[in-house]
């Protein structure tokens, strides 16, 4: 099964690496839907994070990576979506998986290096993919005793105990080992690779025999082999260009791109060169969001760094200071007085640690936890062990992420409490410091906070409107008000509007290359929906989706006509036509019904496409 035309496209997607994730052995739909959504809260991984596990070289072929801020997105797909290949996959790169995830549930499956193998032979299906990889959750102490466990390389076994915490440390490792993966290839790229009969390069796709007179004519005024040479570099430009968006680097994604454009043009290659084009927009695009990132996660943290540096100080004037021991019978007052201030002088380590910049990871070794974590670790353990099991189970408490709504305490609050000279006094205010390293500074000492921290400040009117939005709590993503708000401010639609009309001025000189320009159509009007709210998009949106019901029965596909018709009526919901978006679904529906039998996997998609009528629309900020 292939198609042109995918669903849910935009101009960000061009920066997610497919991952096809696979049950292996036996495992309840819920079990594994609720291991795909544990995957998916990690999905968006900060570079800065992945230094621990790949550190790079000096041939690294991503001068201008952006460590500090920029992030590696992830796309986890299942089988059945991933078996339906994209024809043009050798235009686009990030239309093919490039890794395979297997999820074993290991209380169902005994053997585990049967698992393994039916991974291997279950991975095979997707010979492209560049990396794979086998998690096993939940395993038995039988199962880690399993002969020749160590062997097994690309096997993870991951417990139930503190598992969000474990996988946000495995995908962390999994996008350095992508990194190094991708970096390989751009690497060991070669022009005799670069295929020049692709089906972009094919009738059926372009639509016209103009295209091919030209060809005809262009031959005799060049010669041939020079020609396929000239082709070959300038789709090679464009697949490294490809590749370095998928690493996070839009801007050797530029570079790359504008060399494919200048080599695509002296050839003669015009779809290659419109989708080199329509590259610079991605690049342009993602290089905004990451611009304005480093400042959203500054601010985002600057209250909590300053009550951590309130709670040095209470602490150090409590260290001073001795503590007296609560009378007996003194109330719980006095007991929890003494206990946070025992708190305070045990959580040095962890205090020292704050200290550090969040992406500054040092060097680790296999096992460790970088750089303010692994402080952070022995704080917490030397603290749990020498505590009283009231103490202990405080600290274990602490070490828990606080909820969203709770607030850090002020810096003014610990400096006044700290200003104080009596004894009890000295022992509030230890335990208000105590409080506030416990709570506030935790987000920060915690592995989460560690893996998804910033440093600097680049953007001064991107960053507001990044902390305005609400985007400084999850800046690595690249969906939701806040990207888009960020967008909004970076005055950028001028610019995508100009990129893609060249490239679909390119697109025509080569016979139209329908399937291009209505996936075109589709990123500028779910762009400018986001930027602008749907009323403002709303005509604009009408007016594609005219022409792209005009232009279905161009397309030689019957599931290019059906994703289009679906895509259609989608942004037709989401610019708040909502009669008209159902009515475009029913009407795929029955043009669905009406192509003949169907097997399984088309009856399931048939499911898919009846209950996403029934769904409400998607948000165009929420997109």
């Amino acid at each position: 099964m292939s198609r042109t035309l995918e669903p849910g496209l935009s101009l960000l997607t061009a920066a997610e690496i497919r991952v096809v994730v696979l049950p292996i052995g036996p495992m309840p739909k819920d079990t594994f839907e609720a291991y795909l959504s544990a995957f998916n809260a990690h999905r968006h991984v900060p570079l800065h994070a992945t230094r621990c596990f790949h550190a790079g070289g000096p041939k690294s072929p991503f001068p201008h990576l952006a460590l500090k801020s920029g992030a590696m997105h992830f796309r986890f797909m299942q089988a059945d979506e991933a078996r339906r290949r994209s024809r043009i996959s050798d235009l686009h790169l990030h239309r093919q998986p490039l890794a395979v995830l297997g999820l074993v549930h290991c209380p169902l499956l005994e053997d585990l290096a049967a698992g393994h193998a039916e991974f291997e032979r279950a991975a095979k299906q997707w010979p492209e993919a560049l990396l794979s990889r086998c998690c096993a959750f939940e395993p038995s102490p039988s199962h880690l005793a399993t002969p020749g466990l160590r062997a097994l390389r690309e096997l993870m076994l991951l417990p139930a105990e503190h598992l969000g915490a474990h996988l946000e440390v495995y995908m962390t490792e999994f996008a350095a080992d992508m990194l190094a993966v991708i970096e390989d290839a751009v690497l060991n790229a070669s022009v005799a690779t670069v295929k020049l009969n692709t089906y972009a390069d094919s009738g059926e796709f372009l639509g016209s025999s103009l295209a091919q007179l030209e060809e005809g004519l262009r031959k005799l005024n060049m010669n041939e082999e020079e020609l396929k040479e000239k082709r070959r570099w300038g789709r090679l430009q464009k697949a490294k260009g490809d590749w370095a968006l998928l690493a996070g680097s839009p801007r050797d994604a530029f570079e790359h791109y504008k060399s494919g454009m200048e080599l695509s043009r002296a050839a003669g290659d015009a779809i290659w060169f419109g989708a080199a084009v329509e590259g610079l927009a991605h690049a342009r695009v993602l290089e905004a969001l990451i611009a304005a990132r480093p400042a959203a996660a500054a601010a985002a943290v600057r209250p909590a760094l300053a009550a951590a540096a309130a709670a040095r100080k209470a602490a150090a004037a409590a260290a001073a200071e001795p503590v007296a021991a609560p009378a007996a019978g003194g109330g719980a007052a006095a007991e929890a007085a003494t206990v946070g201030a025992a708190a305070v002088v045990t959580n040095a380590e962890a205090t020292a640690a704050a200290d550090q910049p969040l992406y500054t990871l040092g060097s680790c070794e296999s096992g460790e936890l970088p750089g303010p974590a692994a402080a952070a670790a022995a704080a917490t353990a030397s603290n749990a062990a020498a505590a009283p099991p009231s103490q202990a189970a405080a600290t274990e408490a602490a070490t828990q992420l606080p909820p969203s709504t709770t607030e850090p305490a002020t810096p003014a609050t610990a400096t006044t409490s700290s200003s104080s000279s009596k004894p009890a006094s000295s022992s509030a205010a230890a335990a208000a410091a105590a409080a506030n390293l416990q709570h506030a500074p935790a987000r920060l000492l915690s592995l989460s906070g560690l893996l998804s921290g910033s440093s600097g400040c680049s953007s001064a009117s991107s960053a507001s409107a990044a902390v305005a939005s609400g985007w400084a709590g999850s800046c690595y993503s690249l969906s939701g008000p806040g990207a888009w708000g960020v967008l909004a401010a970076a005055d950028l639609e001028g610019e995508v509007r100009e990129l893609l009309a060249e490239a679909r001025a390119w697109y025509r000189k080569k016979g139209g290359a329908l399937a291009l320009q209505i996936e075109q159509q589709l990123k500028l009007c779910r762009f400018v929906a986001g930027l602008h709210g749907p009323v403002a998009a709303r005509l604009e949106a009408s007016e594609a989706v005219g022409l792209i019901i005009e232009s279905l029965g161009a397309l030689p596909l019957q599931e290019d006509r059906l994703v289009a018709l679906v895509e259609a009526g989608q942004l037709l919901g989401l610019v708040g036509c909502g009669r008209k978006r159902l009515l475009l679904l029913w009407t795929a529906l029955e043009m669905y019904r009406a192509g003949g039998d169907k097997g399984p996997s088309e009856a399931g998609a048939m499911l898919a496409l009846t209950l996403k009528s029934l769904q409400p629309p998607e948000m165009p900020r929420q997109q």
